[in-house]
């Protein structure tokens, strides 16, 4: 088994489609979260963090087909990022 290190308040990953890629949504604890993680799964890369700004509570998530991007709710937003 293996851990990765994320964000405060994980609360949902979606792996790519490749099965290489993993990202997880920082909903927050106390106060509401505003990233997300992307975590190489083959172990290669850092673990990056990807900022949202002013959307807050990252809800919901999955890949596009590309396998590149993924689509995210922000649930304090109430927008699709």
């Amino acid at each position: 088994m293996r851990t990765f290190p994320t964000g405060d308040g994980p609360h949902e990953v979606a792996v790519s489609p490749d099965g290489r890629t993993a990202v997880v949504t920082n909903y927050g604890n106390q106060a509401p979260g505003n990233s997300l993680t992307v975590l190489d799964l083959a172990g290669k890369a850092a673990p990056r963090t990807v900022t949202l700004g002013d959307y807050r509570r990252p809800h919901g998530i999955v890949w596009l087909r590309d396998g590149r991007r993924v689509l995210v709710t922000s649930e304090l937003g109430k927008a699709l990022l």
